[in-house]
């Protein structure tokens, strides 16, 4: 009879983790050290979200170092090919506990705060509205550059100008920071 702790390892890809050859890996973000005891992360709460961190010894020049290290990013590091060179790790369904490596993807911080503000896992606190001065449509930006392209001009100057001075317009739409 086996263990249902045995089958789920039976179904997990494990690798060896680059500049820690004193651990493994498995591809939904379970640690080992080299006896093949899993190691106990944490979580860890930044800017309101839980992220895991694991802590990995290694050894250089003789003397033992500690490192504390992200458990999405050493995933990524063994299963994820990037191609591109990009900086960040991004957990595609917004959730920074869910470490199985087809949950993770290679992006640039552009990238992972345009998905973030996607999901709704950051707020953006500049956003900008206008409203059309005859029909009243409304329109939200999550920045002025956003604003500037819609509304086809060349400077964000009027935009500013319209936002600091009431009832100013910039080609027939009423801009405002907060909300109208």
């Amino acid at each position: 009879m086996y263990t249902i702790q045995w089958l789920v390892r039976a179904y997990m890809r494990i690798a060896e983790i680059k500049d820690y050859p004193e651990y493994k890996i498995s591809d939904t973000g379970v640690v080992y050290n080299k006896k093949g005891v899993e190691l106990k992360g944490w979580l860890w709460r930044h800017h309101k979200r839980l992220r895991k961190r694991v802590t990995l010894f290694y050894y250089k020049n003789g003397i033992r170092y500690r490192k504390v290290v992200s458990v999405a990013r050493l995933v990524a590091l063994a299963f994820i090919p990037n191609l591109e060179n990009k900086p960040d790790v991004n957990h595609m369904d917004g959730d920074t506990t869910n470490d199985n490596y087809k949950n993770l993807e290679w992006v640039t911080k552009k990238e992972n705060n345009i998905h973030a503000l996607e999901l709704g896992l950051i707020e953006y606190h500049n956003h900008i509205i206008i409203k059309h001065k005859k029909t009243g449509q409304i329109k939200k930006f999550n920045s002025i550059m956003a604003c500037k392209r819609f509304l086809g001009l060349k400077r964000t100057c009027n935009i500013y100008k319209a936002i600091q001075e009431k009832n100013h317009t910039v080609k027939g739409y009423y801009i405002n920071k907060k909300g109208l």
